[in-house]
């Protein structure tokens, strides 16, 4: 969930004027896009298949910003990103060991915790 709700402000971020990065009409309508996807992300429910979805969504958009026009810690999310990608793909790979959602999350705990630490951390300083 707080994924989803920090790509949320990443995305309006992105549209802001005083930032530059996402100029003109494409660009806030791929973030207003990815908002809705957001919303009916967590409207419908988050499963492992969505939040899986969402990351390569928000990974390649993330991608096809203008570097090096881009927030300080747009590399660091991407870094996380894919980190938490391919955390799933081997939980899926893995299913008998990480059944449910749960075991899943027990898995993923320190490296969304290191993450998120690691954002903050390089964002404020």
């Amino acid at each position: 969930m707080f994924a989803l709700l920090y790509m949320t402000a990443y995305f309006v971020e992105i549209v802001d004027p005083t930032t530059q990065v996402a100029q003109g009409t494409q660009g806030r309508i791929i973030a207003l896009a990815y908002v809705l996807v957001i919303a009916i992300t967590i409207l419908t429910g988050v499963t492992r298949v969505k939040f899986l979805v969402f990351l390569y969504l928000a990974t390649a958009a993330l991608l096809s910003a203008p570097f090096p026009g881009v927030p300080n810690h747009a590399n660091i999310t991407i870094y996380c990103n894919i980190l938490m990608i391919v955390a799933m793909i081997y939980s899926f790979a893995r299913s008998r060991v990480f059944a449910t959602d749960n075991d899943y999350f027990e898995m993923v705990r320190p490296v969304l915790r290191a993450s998120l630490i690691l954002i903050y951390c390089l964002a404020g300083f």
